[in-house]
Parts: C-alpha cells; structure tokens; sequence
C-alpha cells in the first residue's frame, strides 16, 4: 500500500474549508421527535445448545440480505449460516475454520457491501462473498505503514475501503496522561490518502514506563455508513461524518450531558470479569496485581457503539461497561436507548430495546441481534419496531 504524504496542518486546512455541510447541536434538554419501541415478541431462531446450524456461540453479525434472508456469523465455528426470512428455515451453511477458498481460519466480522458481503478474519484476511452467500475472492491485504497495522472500518464499495491507522505515541513521563489521535484512510489495493483525523482514547503512561488505557475510558468508535464514514469521541458527545474525498458533510453534538461516574460497583464488576476469565492459582496473582496497578477513567463515556443502517441512518448505542461472560463483547442485562440520526445528522428517534438483547444491525424499522436466555443460550432475534403514540 502506498500511503500518500499529507501533513496535519494540510489534513486540518482541508477539513476548515469544507466545512459542516449540516450542523446540529442539541442541548441536554432535548427530545426526540419520535421514540421508537418493540412492534411484538420478535421472529427467532432459537439457539438449542446442539450440535448443528441452530447452535449459536459468539456471533459476531447477523443482518437481512435481499430482505429475505438472515445471514448470522458464528465466531466458535466461523460459519456464516443462512436462514429465511420471515420463515427462519436454514437455508445454507457457509466457509467454516480453513485456509482455502471460502474458508475462515477466525472469524473476526462482517460487513455488508453493495453486492453481498465481506468476511475479516483475525488475521486481518478480507473475503467477499455476493448476496447467495457465493465466495468471489480474497480482497487485497492493506500493507502495514512503517510497521503499523491498518485496521479495517469497513467497505465504501468492492474495492474502496475505510480504514484506520494509529498515530505513533509521543514520548511520555510516568504519570503523564496523553490524548492519542488517529487517522482515517480511504484505501484500495494500491493506494490511500487521509481522510480526517481524529481524537481516538487517552493514555496515563504508569510508573513501569508502559502506557495504558484508563478501564472505562472513552475509545473512539467509527463506522462506514452508506457512502460516508462517522467517527465519534465519546469523552463528549459529539459525531462527524466525512466523504470518501474528505469533505466534513454534518456534525452532531449534544452539549451539556452528564456523564455517568465511574463507582466501586463498576470497578468490582470488572474484577468479577476478569477473575471468571483467569481462574486459579495464576489467575489469583493476576488479579492481585491488576488491583494494584490498573488506572481507571473517572467517569463513562457518553456513548458506546455505532450501528450503520442501510438507508443511511446512524445508530449510537449505550456504553455498556462490562458483560457478564468473560471474554466477549460486553451485552445488556436491562433495557438499552439508541439514538437514530439520519443522513443530514438531525435526530429521528430514540429506539428502546429489551434486555439481554445484543443489536447487530438494523434494516428499516428491523433490529437484528442476539438474544442470551438465563443459561446464555444465543438465539437470532428480529424485532419489528412501531412509533410510540
């Protein structure tokens, strides 16, 4: 990959003179205009806990293609397995743990694109699959920039991708504590050049020299939407949206917000996690030492995660600080708000989802997700949703 030179101030010039094509700020008092709550129960696969396409563990996506179809991506086998929609009958199972064609050696997500999708493994190997679920090829892998991995955000198209690289850490004392920045790229096989740059997490740089990232601190979070990437900095609630060429298209902030503290309770439910994920003897001195030595952030960040939907609207979900399964990505035990904006950046609604609901995408008035009954069996569920009157 060869990375076209641009400087911060050049990168900073370009942003000022594009400018926000569409400005909206909020104050804390503000509502939505609509509230969107669950139309009914919800259409389900029901995970059984069995051996067999409807034995659910660690999916990392699941969403509507052609919108008769439910493609749901199993991390434990690395499978993507269709369904029929509404009739949830197993259609096909896809790629599998392997290194050939079509194969999946660990799953890592899933994208949408224009044609069908795209599979990233942990390695960072990007296959494109059309809408049967077709394997076409492997997409060309992203060439580290002086010794830094470029990680995928996800597909403008087939061939453009939006990807993002860390800046390099500044030299730092003990005790310092440091805002690190990234950059954002549109990238091909061949090329890329800068899109934006960003706020993307803070690091205290601790006695033993190694920089760490305060537990509970705000982390950027960015997602391709339509043909626009969105990356927001939750240390306060503001979201801007780029073009692929770079040009700033609209601004959302919400001024005023108080952000939750971070209490004793928080930090004990991270404890709980990491000790059920490090049993033992060793697992007790892990623990030991990360009460001494582990920094965490003061207060939570105004939101967690970005949801594109295909009509272009932005979800922003919940912080949700820690799940009760070690090792996975943190899901809600109580009901969770999501704020849908549209493509101008104004605010539509607010959509309430259950509990234990983890959402994986959306597709209209459509919520796609895993449900985790009280044993933590995964089933597919899919949610109508209805304006409240």
């Amino acid at each position: 990959m060869r990375l076209f030179p641009i400087s911060a101030a050049t990168c900073l010039s370009i942003l000022l003179q594009s400018g926000p094509l569409h400005s909206n700020t909020y104050k804390a008092s503000d509502r939505p205009p609509q509230r969107w709550a669950l139309a009914g129960p919800g259409i389900t696969v029901e995970g059984d806990g069995e051996e067999g396409p409807t034995d659910f563990n660690d999916v990392v996506a699941a969403f509507l293609v052609a919108g008769d179809r439910l493609l749901v991506a199993d991390g434990k086998t690395s499978q993507l397995r269709q369904f029929s929609f509404p009739a949830m009958r197993h259609l096909r199972t896809i790629g599998g743990a392997g290194r050939g064609p079509g194969e999946i050696s660990d799953l890592w997500t899933v994208w949408r694109s224009p044609t069908g999708f795209v599979v990233e493994d942990a390695a960072g190997t990007a296959s494109l699959f059309n809408a049967r679920g077709d394997f076409v090829r492997v997409l060309p892998r992203e060439v580290p920039v002086a010794g830094r991995r470029v990680e995928r955000v996800g597909p403008i198209n087939d061939t453009l991708f939006v990807a993002k690289l860390q800046d390099t850490i500044p030299p730092m004392n003990a005790g310092d504590s440091r805002m690190l920045r990234m950059q954002l790229l549109a990238v091909t096989g061949r090329s890329s050049r800068v899109i934006a740059r960003s706020d993307e997490r803070e690091v205290i740089r601790g006695a033993t020299g190694r920089p760490r990232t305060p537990v509970f601190g705000a982390t950027s979070v960015a997602a391709v939407v339509g043909n626009r990437v969105c990356v927001g900095y939750p240390a306060r609630y503001r979201i801007d949206c780029y073009a692929p060429d770079g040009r700033h298209i609209s601004r959302i902030e919400r001024r005023g917000l108080r952000a939750a503290p971070v209490r004793p309770a928080h930090k004990e439910d991270f404890f709980a996690s990491e000790t059920a994920a490090n049993p033992g003897p060793n697992g007790a001195a892990y623990i030991a030492r990360l009460r001494r030595t582990v920094p965490f952030a003061e207060v939570m960040p105004h939101f967690g995660e970005f949801i594109a939907a295909p009509n272009g609207d932005l979800w922003v979900g919940p912080y949700i600080p820690v799940g009760p399964i070690p090792m996975k990505r943190p899901f809600p035990t109580t009901p969770t708000t999501w704020s849908v904006y549209g493509v101008d950046g104004r605010w539509k609604a607010d959509a309430t989802l259950p509990g234990r609901f983890q959402l994986l995408s959306v597709d209209g008035m459509r919520a796609v997700g895993v449900r985790r009954d009280q044993d933590d069996v995964e089933s597919i569920v899919v949610y109508t949703l209805r304006v409240q009157q």
